[in-house]
Parts: structure tokens; C-alpha cells; sequence
């Protein structure tokens, strides 16, 4: 999959002309990384959202026991990490490689740059990962609800 491609079937870019996904597009950095490579872990600084050229990423989380626990397995076309570019707080998960991948890196200092010279885009960027993150809220609290009065 190719940089644009990438962009167009992504959910966070599906609003964008092809001039703006080109603006976002240069702001990528691409990142190769061998099968089981740590990504990310969990708690640590974050200043990145990543995309998936090609591979696989498990997201895992780590039980109370120590134990790690995976919540989703990544592939083309997906993204991990949106929160950091808005947050900057510790990773709330460790992201791991399962297979060879590579990957597109979006630094939050890039994404502020986008934010001062072309505001437009990111709002755009900015309204769809607010979209996307109540998605996965209300799922999340939907799985809860069931959890505790099942």
C-alpha cells in the first residue's frame, strides 16, 4: 500500500481533498520495523500516531497480574496512537510488531505545524479522531455495561 493510498482509506483523512492529503502525505515519516519489535510500551512518553503501510500490530495491555493481554491486532490501512498527537500523556498500551511491518509516523510537532500554517486540515484531522475515540468510548462502555450488570 502506497502513502495516499494509505490516506484515502483512512477514516481520519476521509474528508480531505487530494491537495490537503498531499500536505499531510509530506509530513509522514516512514519507519521499517522487523517482527516482534515494541512499537510503543504502555506508560511511556507519546508523540506519535502511527499508520500501517504493511504488517501486523498487536495492541496489548498489561493485567494487574503482569500478564499481557492483547486487545486488538492491527493491519493495512490502520492507525495506533491518535491521542498522542492531542495529548501528549503516557501510551495507554504497548504496541507490538507480529510480523515485518512498516509504518507511517505522524509526530505531534508536525501535526502542530499542520495546526498553525494550515488550521483547515486539522480540524478536519482533529474532528475525525474526536469521532473516531467516542466510537470506541461508547463501545467500550456498551462492553462494560454488560460486564458489570451480566
Amino acid at each position: 500500500m502506497n502513502i495516499k493510498q494509505l490516506l484515502l482509506n483512512n477514516s481520519l483523512f476521509e474528508h480531505l481533498t487530494a491537495d490537503e492529503l498531499d500536505r499531510v502525505a509530506d509530513m509522514m515519516r516512514p519507519h521499517d520495523l522487523p517482527a516482534n519489535t515494541t512499537v510503543f510500551k504502555e506508560g511511556a512518553h507519546g508523540n506519535y500516531v502511527c499508520f500501517v503501510l504493511e504488517g501486523k500490530l498487536q495492541v496489548l495491555k498489561v493485567k494487574p497480574n503482569g500478564q499481557e493481554s492483547v486487545i486488538a491486532t492491527l493491519g493495512e490501512g490502520q492507525s495506533v496512537g491518535e491521542m498522542a498527537i492531542i495529548d501528549g500523556l503516557p501510551r495507554s498500551a504497548t504496541v507490538r510488531s507480529v510480523t515485518a511491518a512498516s509504518l507511517l509516523l505522524l509526530k505531534r510537532d508536525d501535526f502542530n505545524t499542520l495546526l498553525s500554517k494550515h488550521p483547515e486540515i486539522a480540524a478536519k484531522i482533529l474532528k475525525a479522531i474526536a469521532k473516531m475515540l467516542s466510537i470506541h468510548l461508547r463501545k467500550t462502555s456498551g462492553e462494560l455495561s454488560n460486564l458489570l450488570f451480566a
